[in-house]
């Protein structure tokens, strides 16, 4: 059991709320999926009994992940689940079958646009609900949505509200939503809320040099997987094709590069083809590379 597992479980299972600080991977998400499903499952919940408990994520690829382990960990009970997020073509179907899920994982968009447009959508008798990555929903632009949901949620419930860092806007998002929370902190004592054995090396180069420097790094590490994170869909085929060209033309190994833009969607950009592929590609994308030693 990790830290936060052991410090939020006891005041979760007995109702608390909780406003944890907790790094990435920490082993929160099972903290609060085991909480979803103990609380359903001493409530009796069934079928007919409709939304029983809402996790919000930050972005589509952080719901799937959380959908897998909801699956992996809740496959011998009797709950019905559904992942709701953009990107897919089924919303008619969504909107058909949502009233018949007992828990609801999704992103804030996805989660209002049925609020707002499915009619027979309620989650009136809502028992539990989950704010994963808080800090990173805010900083993706979500408040506006977040208010607008949490305004049209029941105010008996139990809220869970998970934060890597505690910005003034979680404050302000947890005095909103949630009641006489117990505050939980796993890192208090460290600098950062980055993992310990994270290894980082900062390199301060002129702007002239940034692409030499970044070239270099890359043949001495052709052993690896290497990310790069740019600005924009433009930045990347600029300097995809300077680094294409800096090869002579005749790539030894594949240039990718990920982009971060627009509340922290993930697009994966290939060198010969760019543009935001499809939300399929990109979950085929995270499959690929989830076990493999990165360079960042």
């Amino acid at each position: 059991m990790t830290d936060i597992q052991r410090a939020s479980l006891p005041h979760a299972l007995c109702g608390c709320d909780i406003l944890g600080a907790a790094k990435t991977s920490s082993g929160k998400t099972l903290a609060f999926i085991i909480l979803v499903l103990e609380k359903l499952y001493r409530e009796r919940w069934g079928p007919e009994d409709g939304v029983g408990s809402i996790i919000i994520s930050p972005t589509r690829e952080l719901a799937g992940q959380l959908f897998d382990v909801l699956k992996s960990v809740g496959k011998h009970h009797n709950f019905s689940a559904g992942l709701l997020i953009g990107g897919r073509k089924d919303v008619d179907m969504e909107k058909e079958h949502v009233n018949e899920l007992n828990i609801l994982i999704c992103t804030p968009s996805r989660l209002l646009q049925h609020m707002d447009e499915t009619p027979n959508f309620d989650c009136s008798q809502m028992q539990v609900l989950v704010l994963d990555e808080a800090d990173r929903i805010l900083d993706s632009g979500f408040k506006r949505e977040l208010n607008a949901i949490i305004s049209q949620l029941p105010k008996c419930r139990q809220t869970l509200l998970f934060s890597a860092t505690q910005t003034k806007s979680v404050q302000d998002l947890a005095r909103l939503s949630l009641t006489d929370p117990e505050y939980l902190s796993v890192h208090e004592e460290s600098v950062t809320a980055t993992p310990t054995l994270l290894k980082q090396i900062v390199m301060v180069v002129p702007l002239d040099q940034k692409l030499d420097m970044l070239w270099r790094f890359i043949k001495t590490h052709l052993q690896s997987k290497i990310l790069v994170f740019l600005s924009s869909c433009k930045q990347s085929s600029l300097q995809g094709g300077r680094l294409y060209e800096y090869a002579n033309n005749k790539l030894v190994f594949k240039i990718w590069f990920l982009i971060v833009r627009n509340k922290n969607k993930l697009f994966r950009v290939a060198r010969h083809s760019f543009g935001e592929p499809s939300l399929r590609r990109k979950e085929k994308t995270l499959r690929e590379n989830k076990n493999v030693k990165l360079t960042l």
